[in-house]
């Protein structure tokens, strides 16, 4: 029961939207670019809240609000750390194992702690994702940033990534107050 009440207490998108949104809010005033906050529900990430400033509009309205995980960067960085991701098992023309691009993206992810990469079907869009992780370092989220320019990619990692690990610690103490 503790346990089913621990996940009732941080799981739900609108208290996570509301535990999260002062990093959202930090990460946007930085960047300027589109800041989201993304959950895993099933085989989708699932956009839970959203910040963008007048020229981020167009781009954020790109941006899909529900897409399969494996499309995205922030779903793959779900995926990264979610405890039921298996890789697909894939084998070539002698029957031999061979890893699929997917579980070689995600072992990156996990090596690098944070998704980096353009979005599927839509090139331009460049993101940035870092998971936000409970107590058993399982992703209950991702914060991303999302820009059209490659920049993205070399001065917002690392402030993402900061973001998202301040975030999970304040879970973590907040799932302790619960």
């Amino acid at each position: 029961m503790l346990d089913l009440a621990e996940l009732a207490c941080v799981l739900q998108p609108a208290r996570l939207r509301v535990l999260v949104h002062p990093w959202l809010q930090e990460l946007y005033a930085l960047t300027r670019s589109v800041v989201q906050l993304n959950v895993l529900r099933g085989d989708f990430v699932v956009t839970a809240d959203s910040l963008c400033g007048h020229e981020s509009v167009a781009l954020a309205l790109r941006l899909v609000e529900r897409s399969h995980a494996a499309n995205t960067v922030s779903g793959r960085t779900l995926l990264a750390y979610s405890a039921r991701f298996s890789p697909p098992s894939m084998s070539n023309r002698r029957g031999r194992q061979r890893t699929s691009k997917l579980s070689l993206e995600i072992e990156g992810i996990r090596r690098r702690g944070f998704g980096v990469g353009r979005e599927t079907g839509n090139e331009s869009i460049h993101t940035v994702a870092a998971p936000v992780l409970d107590e058993n370092l399982q992703a209950v989220a991702v914060i991303s940033v999302s820009s059209p320019h490659g920049e993205v990619v070399s001065h917002v990692a690392t402030t993402v990534r900061v973001a998202a690990h301040a975030a999970s610690a304040h879970l973590a103490s907040t799932v302790s107050d619960c």
